[in-house]
């Protein structure tokens, strides 16, 4: 049910981007392979031909209060305080635990 609930919530951010503008306005980053300063800088970047810029932090675990999982990607948690404290009025920044 929560795979069913998650996919339903995705499909529903994506939803506030046009599909012509999915290509250009749409990311989505696996935690356990990328690190956290990547999404940032996507996030960080004004919509392309469009409103709004949609980013997905998938696997967020750095979040929870699990460890790494044994993933050796280190995450830069000063700018993700930093994009915090002063995020893109543009982009919908979306993290998730699992997907």
């Amino acid at each position: 049910m929560i795979s069913y609930l998650s996919q339903q919530l995705r499909a529903a951010f994506l939803a506030l981007i046009p599909e012509a503008e999915q290509t250009m306005n749409y990311a989505s980053y696996d935690m356990e392979t990328t690190p956290v300063a990547q999404a940032l800088d996507d996030a960080m970047s004004a919509p392309f031909f469009g409103d709004k810029r949609l980013v997905f932090v998938d696997r967020a675990y750095f979040l929870t209060t699990e460890t790494h999982r044994g993933s050796k990607i280190e995450h830069d948690m000063a700018s993700l305080t930093s994009y915090l404290e002063h995020p893109e009025p543009t982009t919908i920044l979306v993290f998730c635990d699992e997907w």
